[in-house]
């Protein structure tokens, strides 16, 4: 029954993200591809390497979140995950400072947890215009100290981090969210992610 639901969810975060990304161009970049350190989970050693494209604010990316973490509980020797920006500014207007918060908590060690907690509430922030309010509280319930937090937010790295993440997106041909990419070849279809890493764990 478990599969079965796994798979509803797979197929219905497909077709969200094709619903509201499919033909959506995303906003212009003129930034360099830079060199910054990506989080990951997972041993460096694994047979499978998935590198995931994401907007904060969107809701198939959200959608997929725990079928990954699914994924990586079940096999947690065998999958590494990279995880890469790629917020879609024109549609989701606090999809860039998510990323932001997400990275100013990564500097104290949370950046998975983060992750975690804006995409389980992301209907509490999305679209919010107080939405630093609510990063800074989940900042407090991580246990970070705040004050860093905040200043962090506003580092040029971190910005410029997000901005080589993009630029090396739409240099990768990615067009929408999420986008993942499983050992170097671009899953065309996010209704086979399951599938297609196990197919590669025989």
């Amino acid at each position: 029954m478990k599969t079965m639901l796994i798979g509803i969810v797979v197929i219905a975060a497909g077709f969200f993200g094709l619903v509201w990304f499919g033909g959506t161009k995303p906003s212009e970049n003129n930034g360099e591809i830079g060199t910054y350190v990506s989080y990951t989970k997972g041993p460096q050693t694994a047979k499978v390497k998935i590198t995931e494209y994401a907007d904060l604010e969107c809701p198939a990316c959200a959608a997929m979140h725990p079928i990954i973490d699914d994924l990586l509980a079940k096999y947690p020797n065998d999958i590494e995950l990279t995880f890469k920006h790629f917020p879609l500014a024109t549609i989701h207007p606090n999809a860039l400072p998510a990323a932001k918060a997400a990275e100013a908590a990564g500097i104290q060690g949370k950046f998975f947890e983060m992750l975690d907690l804006m995409f389980t509430n992301q209907g509490e922030w999305s679209k919010n215009s107080n939405e630093d309010e609510v990063f800074t509280r989940y900042a407090t319930e991580l246990g970070l100290d705040v004050e860093k937090f905040k200043a962090d937010i506003k580092d040029a790295t971190i910005a410029a981090k997000i901005k080589s993440n993009y630029a090396e997106g739409v240099s990768l041909s990615v067009r929408g969210t999420p986008t993942f990419f499983i050992n170097g070849t671009k899953l065309e279809n996010n209704a086979l992610l399951i599938s297609s890493v196990e197919a590669l764990l025989k």
